[in-house]
């Protein structure tokens, strides 16, 4: 008989230890997952990883505070332990669902107040009561042990090692391999029936209503899952890099976003519009005279300037980051490696560090949803450009985004430009609110007839002083609400 209780308290412990490991796994791999789950609304900028941390700590501070103040007050920790992991992790099952809806309402708030204002409603509270849990912890084992400051830290080394798991496993495992959504609520699910079966093991009246709210969360969970209403999409993953969308839309045919905006399309026989500025982008071969020409693109997107060229004289490098896009650019939009095509999978400005190879034209387009890496724009960049570059090569650069927000970012990009190349021309296309603005620069003055001088005045961007992000957040918001309204979801 004595053996039997030694064993089962020797469970109750394994439990308690489990259950504080999977707490802290999961309050940073929330975190993570959660700059992932705004993303699409509000851009990747540092003003959505801003609004995350200071919510995820804002969070924990006062979890923590009440915590220790309720355990002192209570003669059952543990049982409260398991059930402010219980309420935390069932708020945290709704999340992804509450995003969809809360999100874009706070558009018009801006780039600055609308991530924090949609992540202190998303967040705040199941972080708080995830935090609280573990203040309660150290009660519970410092009641044990009779020694607190052994106690405390025991504690929070077994919270802080499930936290290192946590933020290992969502951009290794988790993110790669489920969706966002999928894994916040499979995440969501396991802790909150770890936390049901504490609460049995310390109170067996409790255990009945435990199995029933284990049994409804399963219900919920495949309702959620496999029952409720999926918007149709040709393909739709997380990648690590954003979230993958090809879908048809009508007017424009086939067309990929990534994070929700628009990256590019296979226009339909019957499409209405067409896409100049990916024309502008491949110009420069106008004006190269050898042969075969080699060009190399900086990103893949749905590989519309690849395919333009593609049965010419040319010899073509792609290289992109992200291998979920060059899935997608063979499946969906007809690219193709050959004798004459071939791909990287590799970062840009890693492979322009280690290219031995030089080109005629090289053609950059890095965008990432509604922002790009802030140091693709620098000059160190374009340094390592110009090494890849044929004495007279080209390179024309991409940009998009809002007119008045973006200018004072255009002004410094082309006086980074002009600190590595001589000569630095503007083409751009424009519409009621944005516009498409190609960028040309080269050591040789022929690049004039591609585009106009712009009499820009600004600042060097480099590795070490760069303020890209910043500007860019200006934009991301209302770049998002214009792609969704020029490319509406299929129904």
């Amino acid at each position: 008989m004595e053996n039997g209780k030694q064993s089962k308290r020797v469970g109750a412990q394994i439990l308690f230890v489990f259950a504080l490991a999977i707490n802290g796994f999961f309050i940073l791999a929330l975190e993570i997952i959660g700059a992932r789950l705004v993303a699409p609304y509000y851009g990747s900028t540092i003003f959505v990883w801003s609004s995350l941390i200071t919510v995820t700590l804002g969070a924990l501070a006062l979890g923590y505070g009440i915590g220790g103040t309720l355990s002192e007050r209570n003669d059952k920790p543990k049982k409260m332990f398991y059930w402010f992991i219980a309420v935390g992790s069932a708020l945290s099952f709704f999340i992804p669902d509450l995003a969809s809806l809360i999100l874009p309402k706070f558009y018009d708030l801006g780039y600055t107040f609308a991530p924090l204002l949609g992540a202190v409603i998303l967040f705040f509270v199941p972080l708080c009561l995830l935090s609280a849990a573990t203040t309660v912890a150290v009660q519970i084992a410092s009641l044990q042990s009779g020694k607190v400051a052994i106690a405390a830290g025991n504690v929070f080394a077994i919270s802080t090692v499930g936290s290192i798991l946590g933020a290992l496993a969502s951009g290794f495992v988790l993110i790669p391999l489920m969706s966002i959504d999928t894994a916040l609520k499979v995440m969501s699910g396991c802790l909150l029936c770890i936390s049901l079966l504490g609460c049995m093991s310390c109170d067996s009246s409790s255990g009945r209503r435990s199995l029933i709210l284990i049994a409804s969360l399963g219900a919920v969970f495949a309702a959620t899952m496999f029952l409720g209403k999926h918007e149709k999409f040709l393909f739709r993953r997380d990648s690590l890099y954003g979230q993958v969308e090809v879908r048809i839309v009508p007017r424009y045919g086939r067309c990929l976003f990534v994070d929700q905006l628009f990256q590019g399309c296979q226009l339909s026989p019957y499409a209405k519009r067409s896409f100049p500025v990916f024309d502008r982008l491949i110009a420069p071969l106008e004006l190269v005279k050898s042969s075969p020409k080699k060009v190399l693109f900086l990103g893949l997107g749905a590989a519309v300037c690849p395919n333009l060229i593609r049965g010419q004289d040319v010899d073509i490098t792609v290289v992109e980051i992200d291998p979920v896009i060059e899935e997608v650019a063979a499946r969906y939009f007809g690219f193709e490696q050959g004798e004459r095509v071939k791909i990287v999978v590799d970062d840009a400005r890693v492979f322009l560090q280690e290219n031995q190879d030089r080109f005629d034209l090289i053609v950059i387009d890095l965008y990432r949803g509604a922002s790009s890496d802030p140091f693709v724009w620098t000059r160190e960049m374009y340094e390592s450009v110009k090494r890849s570059l044929k004495p007279g090569g080209i390179v024309s650069i991409n940009s998009f985004g809002v007119l008045d927000v973006r200018k004072g970012l255009l002004d410094d990009f082309v006086v980074t430009l002009r600190s590595v190349f001589p000569h630095v021309v503007v083409y751009s296309q424009f519409s009621s609110i944005f516009r498409n603005v190609v960028i040309y620069a080269s050591d040789d003055n022929q690049v004039s007839k591609l585009g106009q001088d712009l009499a820009a005045e600004g600042a060097v961007i480099t590795d070490r002083h760069n303020w890209v992000d910043y500007k860019h957040a200006a934009s991301a918001i209302e770049l998002i609400k214009y792609s969704k309204m020029l490319y509406p979801r299929s129904q």
